[in-house]
């Protein structure tokens, strides 16, 4: 009795094993080109069952394991504001069912990309694009610099190319068929560096100066180093573009103030290569000592505050000699607690000189 119970129930079985079937099939534009990255739903709506497939890169699709019976078929691209194909009623047997679904001809974007610091043409890009409010970019293939996007919504296109930054842009719907020229500027990336040497007017090396270069775009942040014992500095990694390079060396007595001698200009050109700087510091700077003292007492004070100013220039009083460059003419301002602000002008200083001036403050 167990047996034939068994045996039925294998036989009951067989005709809906007998009965799956699959769906294969294109997706194509109005002229016959297959169209990628398009989502195919079939709903048997008798049977309860439905399925989700996306067309392959040469517009193939299939769907397998199905139970027979009619499904209405539709096809829609990634952006959800496109329209769905018109419903097609597939009636699906026993054996694989061929179909061929067909969509709007795709746009053509011709992408004239170019080399944003240089202006140079930029060939072999490629492209994906996304629509607004979706996360997945869709590869749109690349051709001599174009690339095909669904018609009717708009999109964002990224754009890159070998040795490039990504760049993303905002293109409105297009029309199907639609051939259009969208320009593109691409930032190379960070391959270039600097290597240079720092040197005082004996044309020694000096070491331990500290070097910063900002970017003159201030697109980007600012990057520092310092000089080894022969006076030498290396920065990498840096974009491509014109950079200030400022050294400020006042262990090895020179003014921390941006100078002729101190500030230099080097432009980073793309490619591989380091853009070489040497950096001759010139005269040294001169020496400023101040004394504070109390006006009545004529007692020295030790805790005080204040800057030296010149032309272009405001330097903290940090140290005591402060290292400052030669002027014409500046001024110290100096306070300290419990006494007024006392501002003093300065003589002329010429380079590697040393004065030492004396400021009373008065009690408040």
């Amino acid at each position: 009795m167990k047996y034939l119970l068994i045996c039925s129930l294998f036989l009951l079985s067989l005709p809906s094993l007998a009965q799956t079937a699959c769906i294969q099939g294109r997706v194509v534009d109005t002229n016959g080109a297959p169209i990628a990255s398009v989502h195919i739903t079939g709903t048997n709506s008798t049977k309860n069952v439905s399925f989700n497939t996306t067309v392959q890169a040469d517009g193939s699709f299939d769907a397998d394991g199905l139970p027979s019976g009619t499904y209405v078929m539709t096809t829609k691209d990634d952006a959800p504001t496109s329209s769905a194909a018109q419903d097609t009623v597939m009636a699906v047997e026993k054996e694989c069912s061929t179909l061929t679904l067909e969509r709007p001809v795709r746009a053509k974007i011709h992408l004239v990309a170019r080399n944003l610091l240089t202006g140079e043409s930029i060939h072999d890009v490629t492209a994906a694009y996304q629509h607004s409010n979706q996360t997945e970019w869709i590869f749109s293939g690349t051709e001599n610099n174009s690339a095909l996007v669904p018609p009717h919504t708009d999109l964002q296109l990224r754009v890159g190319a070998p040795g490039y930054e990504l760049s993303t842009i905002d293109v409105a719907a297009v029309q199907p068929g639609e051939q259009t020229e969208l320009p593109v500027s691409l930032r190379p990336k960070a391959t270039g560096c600097i290597c240079g040497k720092v040197l005082d007017d004996q044309r020694k090396p000096i070491a331990d100066a500290k070097i910063q270069i900002q970017p003159e775009d201030n697109l980007y942040p600012t990057k520092r180093s310092v000089t080894n014992k022969n006076g030498e500095f290396h920065l990498a990694r840096l974009q491509p573009g014109p950079y200030s390079i400022l050294t400020e060396a006042s262990p090895a007595e020179y003014s921390m103030v941006a100078t002729n001698n101190n500030l230099a200009f080097l432009a980073i050109q793309p490619g591989a290569g380091c853009g070489e700087i040497t950096i001759n510091l010139g005269p040294k700077a001169a020496q400023l000592k101040i004394t504070v003292i109390d006006a009545q007492t004529q007692q020295r004070l030790k805790d005080f505050e204040g800057s030296v100013s010149g032309e272009n220039w405001t330097i903290k009083l940090v140290a005591n000699p402060l290292p400052v460059p030669a002027f014409a003419m500046a001024s110290v301002s100096v306070s300290a607690e419990g006494y007024r602000t006392v501002k003093t002008e300065i003589p002329p200083l010429k380079a590697e000189e040393v004065r030492e001036i004396k400021v009373e403050l008065i009690a408040q």
